[in-house]
């Protein structure tokens, strides 16, 4: 299984659909023996007349199934770090 950004496929998707092409063969490059390089989603299309043609990958997002949950936490830290201002010069003149 693999976790993609649903723009990015949208997107891939449109370039394939621009480019004429009708069948693409999908498929999923697990790189979990690479600890530096992403699973990614690879696109192939047909060309119709035996080959293919490689396009782009898109690379593995790292969210979980809460993410929105996740977004919302961090926005509400940043913010109230923001309002945790220390100023460092108490007597300089404002």
């Amino acid at each position: 299984m693999i976790i993609v950004k649903v723009s990015e496929l949208k997107s891939m998707v449109k370039e394939l659909e621009k480019d004429g092409y009708d069948y693409v063969e999908v498929s999923i490059l697990d790189n979990k023996d690479e600890d530096d390089l992403p699973n990614c989603l690879c696109f192939s299309a047909l060309d119709g007349y035996g080959g293919a043609v490689d396009f782009d990958d898109i690379e593995e997002s790292n969210v979980g199934f809460s993410y929105k949950a996740e977004e919302e936490y961090e926005r509400k830290l940043k913010k109230q770090e923001e309002r945790m201002v220390i100023d460092l010069n108490p007597n300089k003149k404002k």
